[in-house]
């Protein structure tokens, strides 16, 4: 019963299925938590960690992780891991911290497994291992809950031939793979590769596809693919120029505050491209640049 209504608390918070509705989310993580459920007493750690709808309690984030920890929960020593690190309900102490992610990563935590690579792969220069961060993160894949940093990390070993050799195949398929879990960095990565932005990956330019992976990035809340798809379609590269759709994508980076949002939709409004000609808005970008 307990996982039960831990999954379905996440269905709350998340809003994935149902109406969002976090008070419903801690209730039901506080319900879970009382039938012993190591999943609903992290859960409800991280609620009081992060404040979510209940005033933030570290010390009581810290009790409820020990508790699931003591009952074998490698999620739970993860998060240990992360208060020590940060300082949060306890003093810092990155000894203590890289105590528990290793004890995470005993118990099966994939999290556990992706910082102690990180450790190692951009570590202090005394304990940097790609070697060991590589195998560390392959380690990773094996856990049950294996998600998208431990591809997108080991993406990047394959990428940059750092702790491995070179393989931008397995690189990409790595990338991929972290694109399926919805990373707008991976996506954003893969369009760079299909776009022809890396010497590394020539014969590999597919613009259908690199503007496919920038509008995933970009649905993700990645800024600059925005951009990128904004100049794709300025450009008609591999597609229909879309001056129109051109200037939205620029427009949506510079109301983030981008830098390059604002310099390239100035440049639409200097030369009259997908908008009318406008030099007072135009001059009033390219301040912001500044």
């Amino acid at each position: 019963m307990g996982d039960a209504c831990t999954r379905l608390g996440f269905c709350y918070e998340y809003g994935l299925g149902v109406e969002q509705d976090v008070e419903e989310a801690y209730r039901l993580y506080e319900l879970s938590a009382e039938n012993n459920s190591n999943l609903g007493i992290v859960c409800l750690g991280i609620m009081y960690l992060n404040g979510d709808r209940v005033h933030m309690n570290e010390e009581e984030a810290v009790h409820l992780f020990r508790k699931a920890a003591k009952r074998g929960s490698g999620w739970a020593y993860t998060e240990l891991g992360y208060c020590y690190r940060d300082g949060a309900g306890v003093d810092e102490n990155y000894e203590e911290a890289k105590r528990h992610f290793r004890l995470g990563a005993c118990y099966g935590d994939t999290d556990g497994y992706v910082e102690m690579a990180l450790g190692h792969w951009i570590g202090e220069e005394d304990e940097r291992d790609p070697e060991e961060a590589a195998r560390l993160l392959k380690q990773a894949l094996t856990c049950r809950n294996v998600d998208s940093r431990s591809h997108s990390l080991l993406g990047e070993v394959y990428f940059y031939g750092d702790g491995a050799d070179q393989d931008i195949d397995r690189a990409i398929l790595h990338f991929k793979q972290s694109s399926d879990f919805g990373d707008s960095d991976a996506q954003f990565r893969l369009g760079k590769i299909y776009s022809g932005q890396y010497e590394i990956c020539e014969g590999r330019i597919d613009m259908t596809q690199a503007l496919c992976y920038f509008r995933l990035a970009a649905s993700n809340g990645h800024v600059d693919a925005c951009v990128q798809i904004g100049l794709i379609l300025r450009d008609g590269r591999g597609t229909e120029t879309d001056l129109s759709e051109a200037v939205a994508f620029f427009r949506r980076a510079a109301d983030q505050g981008y830098t390059m949002g604002n310099l390239f939709l100035g440049l639409c409004y200097l030369r009259g491209e997908g908008v009318e000609k406008n030099l007072h808005e135009a001059m009033r970008l390219f301040r912001a640049v500044e």
